[in-house]
């Protein structure tokens, strides 16, 4: 299995990315796309997390200790080293050890221009608040009510699960919020985010001179972190000032519904972003509209973003909205954004079975998968036993003949019209899977190495981002096994494209994981690929 311990690094001339590479034992940079230019000129930005320091104030061997080393390793020091950190943690469960935090010195850190993100009962403690804990059968939520920085990609009045579920009720469970009690905005403070029962502050700021003090609960949601309602973002939010952990994606609430909700989403996507234009480019088998989005200029090579061809995979579809939204802001260099779309026009079919998407079901109308529609291996393809599908017919399952679904002949339409360099096609599979870059191991195209290291490259720049349960960071793995089923991914490749399979996994929850991943695979494979295309048609 390809797996690389190097670390990757973006090469620059002058600001503008011209290649990628690995750095050796050696810290000579061995080239994996694109060019390096002369020594004089070449600028080697390597990438990788934030290693700035992090003062935990925590139980030992306590699962607030136990996470955060987890997702940031290498950067937590003990109390005694505050004064060389750039942030702290206050999270002590222990009520002995919370009255003996030096308070005195959290402020006088803060004053200089540190950041302390703190439990409520710590603060509470810290400022003679009091924390009032209540529970409910319905999931409580945290709701943002300021913007700020620990909200990245969320909107004023987002609502995010944020509870503990006590399983051990003898009737039925309750999940258990808390919030404080006599916190007084004004003079410096102000209420980030409330529960949405009792309009009670769950998440508060100080401005202490220079820097500030957040306090949210990381203590009552204590099931597994990133892995269990009511606990999958507990780091996130926190994690946006202290690593980040969103850069791309945004909070999703719920599924956006097909009819009334998606193009008028698109719509007012295009009108407010210059980069950005909808298109109404076919219908799909029930009658239904089907839509692609276009950023960039019409005369450049494609990018093929495709999602939902499977209908009950219902993320995707929102983490490649959500893309499109950041490729339109083009807010860092860093990210790569404006290289990309200085050489490339980026197309997204975010909803390729818009029947199946809206009843949650995995084929179209007419009982096809639309991932078996393709011509590669569809006479030879035999069905799929023994999985979900097991009582349908191989005939029905690929359909009466290669692209005799409206779907994939659009699929095909772009394909044969445009300079499409790369293709990426989104699905979804269970939680115990973990997201998977699929790409064989036998593949014989020739920008194989540069797909390869798109995976080693977005692996990278997921790191330190999120966590899978307490104990484990996000799983994000390349699985390279091969197929002889008329997979779409399979016909792109015989038409000379770069192309792979991305599964990731989750639901709503889950928005801010998946929708990095979605991005995150994207801009890797994009540039990867991209910039071995510009050097080999000596456009670069």
């Amino acid at each position: 299995m390809y797996e690389e311990s190097r670390e990757c690094c973006e090469i620059r001339r002058k600001g503008k990315l011209v290649g990628l590479g690995l750095i050796n034992d050696d810290d000579s940079v061995e080239v994996t796309a694109g060019e390096a230019p002369p020594d004089d000129e070449a600028e080697f930005v390597i990438v990788e997390p934030p290693q700035c320091p992090i003062a935990l104030f925590a139980d030992a061997g306590g699962l607030i200790e136990r996470e955060i080393n987890a997702l940031y390793p290498g950067r937590i020091v003990r109390p005694g080293q505050l004064k060389g950190a750039r942030f702290a943690v206050v999270a002590c469960d222990d009520p002995g050890m919370r009255t003996g935090v030096d308070w005195r010195k959290l402020d006088s850190f803060a004053r200089k221009g540190g950041v302390v993100i703190a439990s409520l009962d710590d603060y509470a403690q810290s400022r003679g608040l009091t924390v009032k804990q209540r529970a409910r059968t319905e999931r409580p939520h945290l709701e943002v009510v300021a913007p700020h920085p620990i909200f990245s990609g969320c909107t004023l009045g987002d609502l995010i699960p944020w509870h503990n579920t006590h399983l051990d009720r003898p009737i039925f469970p309750f999940n258990g919020f808390r919030y404080l009690e006599g916190f007084a905005p004004g003079d410096g403070r102000r209420m980030l985010g409330r529960d949405d029962a009792l309009s009670q502050p769950v998440a508060v700021e100080e401005v202490v001179g220079e820097g500030r003090i957040i306090a949210l609960d990381l203590l009552e949601p204590r099931q597994a972190a990133g892995g269990v309602d009511g606990s999958r973002n507990k780091w996130v939010l926190p994690g946006n000032v202290l690593g980040p952990s969103v850069r791309y994606s945004r909070w999703w609430p719920h599924r956006l519904d097909y009819q009334t909700e998606y193009p008028y989403y698109l719509q007012a996507l295009a009108e407010e972003r210059d980069r950005v234009s909808y298109h109404l480019v076919g219908e799909a088998s029930d009658g239904s509209p089907l839509y692609m989005l276009e950023v960039g200029d019409e005369d450049k090579p494609v990018f093929l973003l495709v999602g939902a061809l499977h209908g009950g995979e219902v993320m995707n579809p929102h983490g490649l909205v959500a893309l499109v939204e950041a490729l339109c802001r083009n807010e860092d260099n860093i990210s790569g954004i404006g290289w990309l779309l200085e050489h490339f026009r980026v197309l997204v079919l975010p909803i390729m079975n818009p029947w199946g998407y809206q009843r949650s079901i995995q084929s179209s109308m007419t009982d096809c998968d639309l991932n078996r529609n393709f011509p590669s291996g569809w006479e030879e393809y035999e069905g799929d036993p023994g999985r979900w599908f097991s009582n349908y017919t191989r005939d029905q399952f690929r359909g009466p003949a290669p692209f005799s679904e409206p779907e994939t002949r659009l699929i095909r339409n772009v394909v044969t019209t445009e300079t499409v360099v790369g293709l990426i096609d989104y699905h979804q599979h269970q939680w115990a899977a973990g997201h998977a870059y699929l790409f064989p191991a036998d593949s014989a195209h020739p920008m194989a190495p540069q797909i390869r290291f798109g995976y080693h490259l977005a692996k990278q720049r997921l790191r330190d981002r999120f966590l899978r349960d307490s104990d484990n960071q996000l799983d994000f793995h390349i699985s390279e096994g091969s197929t002889k089923k008329p997979f779409l991914r399979r016909w792109a490749e015989e038409q000379g494209i770069a192309a792979i399979t991305q599964e990731t996994v989750g639901l709503f929850e889950d928005s801010f994981s998946n929708g990095e991943v979605v991005a995150e695979v994207a801009m890797a494979f994009m540039q990867a690929v991209g910039l071995e295309y510009l050097k080999t048609e000596g456009k670069q």
